[in-house]
């Protein structure tokens, strides 16, 4: 039976509606339905892949077996034993030649092993896109260069993969490591009822490059990095047939080729057949002509984007052993926000890896157990995990929720504290009939709102982001789903596009008399907690930036960040002698003591 139906493309704002035809065929017709595609095989066990960055290796299989006919031939096509090293196996999907694609891998019995070893230049990088500067683009790295092993082991019946990840950091977490010490970890995920995930050796703790290994993850993020497994998943095609659970649909992409076949949208859009598993959530994307694996997509409720795609971009096959391997690993998301960039330099294949390469050590917890939980969407956990700003679910409590009134030139201004989630603190001002909160960190939104709401008796009518950073704007929709509205600087609103126009109040910058008493609240120039041993270029930005926007002399700066350490803010660590720094009169400046947590800006 061939059913349609309506499925959203991209965000909220978003109108145009691409029709997804979706075949749900009976189980018993379903292998006729593919007939074309699919090729059964006897099941077999004792199966391990690897896709490796290691620097050389030769090119070719190690195999006692007569080299293969030419593509597509009866041969070929039928005759696997003899192409194939003995012990191929699993149902599989093939491409146009006929040719195993990766997706299907059927991979050879250990006991037989026939290795298969290629080296390609290597590229390993990530951007954050949760710390981008950029409004429209992603600018931030984090890694501009490293390398990365991803091992996947088939033994048994549940999915296990081994990351190992060596590279240095960006710049920007100057903040976090003085000393940019590189990241170096090894992560163990394993899928299945008793899944998890670990990290087994190394860190990738951001504040505690030294610390020891974190063991097994919260099961908000064990549940996202077992997801991540499957789509990288070498068998991800075999996986999802197995599961029985899919159908067949036509998905919209945005290509900057042309793929054969495809129906074209438009310049940069087509529709092309997908495999959706409704078990895993991922639809695998087919390139029309050759049947390769092209995109593994999923679908993220994005807090600030709304409806976005996650896509793994599949490039650059390459015929090793009869079996078409991609090379080229990308990560887009919605289409043009490209986060990842993975040139594999090898690719082996049973390479009797150490029985011990998939342990971990000890048992999980509970709160080890992987779960889903809807106030966390994968939007979220992967986008700070994959930063390195993951810290598991929100902690805070509103009996801990701690408030004062310290500025008896401003009754309405309120400095809010979490106690027990005191990575941000948040100022709100107190009108006759608004109240306004300053940044939207994500989930502390609903203490606030809950906090305003039993101090002040008002609930919340403006909140208004520091700047969109995720972890400071993230929980701008929660406010506006309580009725809020949105401040924000005119040029910024098109960046929050799961908030409608009409919940925006947008400015352009003004700047304060030079006698007015002024409070510039700020999210990462002055962090007060680090001042002591991180970069200093931050803070000499901020002073300039007050300068040449002719801030007050008297304005109260007031840092909302305190990036998890547990020393209390330190005053009077930087002393700024050098006249040019201020610019408006040679005389010394600096930060001085002020109240606690605060710093008044003097000349």
């Amino acid at each position: 039976m061939l059913n349609s139906r309506k499925m959203r493309i991209g965000s909220e704002d978003e109108v145009s509606l691409v029709e997804s035809r979706d075949y749900r065929l009976p189980n018993n017709q379903r292998k006729q339905h593919f007939s074309q595609l699919l090729y059964s095989f006897t099941p077999s066990r004792h199966d391990v892949i690897r896709s490796d960055t290691a620097s050389t290796g030769r090119v070719g299989p190690r195999c006692s077996r007569n080299p293969p006919e030419s593509p597509g031939s009866p041969h070929q096509r039928y005759n696997r034993q003899r192409y194939y090293c003995p012990g191929w196996a699993k149902k599989s999907l093939f491409d146009s030649d006929g040719h195993l694609h990766w997706g299907t891998v059927s991979i050879a019995d250990q006991t037989r092993t026939c290795e298969k070893e290629l080296t390609i230049t290597r590229t390993y990088r990530t951007r954050s896109l949760p710390e981008t500067y950029s409004l429209t683009g992603v600018d931030t790295f984090v890694a501009n260069a490293g390398s990365q092993n991803i091992s996947f082991s088939f033994e048994g019946d549940n999915l296990k993969q081994r990351i190992d990840r060596s590279h240095e950091l960006s710049a920007f977490y100057y903040f976090a490591r003085p000393r940019l010490d590189p990241i170096e970890y090894s992560l163990v995920v394993q899928g299945g009822e008793k899944g998890f995930a670990a990290t087994v050796d190394g860190s990738s703790v951001l504040f505690a490059p030294t610390a020891p290994p974190s063991g097994y993850a919260d099961g908000l993020l064990a549940s996202f990095l077992i997801n991540e497994a499957y789509r990288w998943s070498p068998i991800l095609l075999f996986t999802i047939f197995s599961n029985n659970n899919y159908s067949v649909r036509e998905e919209e992409i945005v290509s900057g080729q042309k793929l054969p076949a495809a129906k074209e949208q438009s310049p940069l859009t087509l529709l092309t057949l997908t495999v959706y598993d409704a078990t895993l959530d991922l639809a695998v994307i087919l390139n029309p002509k050759t049947y390769l694996p092209y995109i593994i997509r999923s679908y993220e409720n994005h807090k600030i984007f709304g409806r976005s795609t996650h896509d793994l971009l599949l490039q650059d096959y390459t015929l090793v052993d009869g079996i078409m391997l991609p090379h080229r690993f990308k990560i887009y998301y919605n289409g043009d926000l490209l986060l990842t960039d993975y040139v594999a330099d090898e690719v082996l294949v049973n390479t009797n890896l150490e029985p011990t390469l998939f342990n971990v050590p000890g048992s999980p917890a509970e709160a080890n157990i992987p779960i889903r939980d809807s106030s966390y969407d994968f939007a979220e956990i992967g986008g700070f995990y994959q930063s390195y700003l993951w810290n598991g679910p929100y902690g805070g409590t509103l009996s801990n929720v701690s408030a004062s009134n310290p500025y008896p030139d401003f009754p309405g201004v309120w400095i809010v504290v979490v106690e027990d989630a005191p990575l941000y603190r948040q100022m709100v001002l107190e009108l006759d009939d608004e109240v306004i909160v300053l940044d939207a960190p994500p989930h502390q939104s609903h203490l606030i709102m809950q906090w305003a709401l039993k101090t002040l008796g008002k609930a919340v009518t403006h909140v208004w982001p520091s700047h969109h950073h995720h972890d400071h704007s993230m929980g701008t929709a929660d406010y506006v789903a309580a009725g809020a509205q949105v401040i924000a600087l005119a040029q910024a609103q098109e960046h929050y596009s799961n908030v409608s126009a009409s919940h925006f109040v947008t400015y352009t910058p003004a700047c304060p008399s030079s006698n007015s008493t002024t409070l510039v609240f700020d999210a990462d120039h002055g962090n007060l907690a680090t001042l002591a041993t991180g970069d200093h270029a931050g803070a000499f930005e901020l002073v300039h930036r007050l300068a040449s926007d002719r801030v007050a002399f008297n304005t109260t700066y007031i840092a909302s960040s305190v990036h998890m350490t547990s020393q209390p803010p330190l005053q009077d660590l930087l002393k700024l002698s050098d006249t040019a720094i201020l610019a408006i009169r040679p005389q010394t400046s600096g930060l001085a003591k002020a109240n606690a947590g605060e710093t008044t800006i003097q000349g």
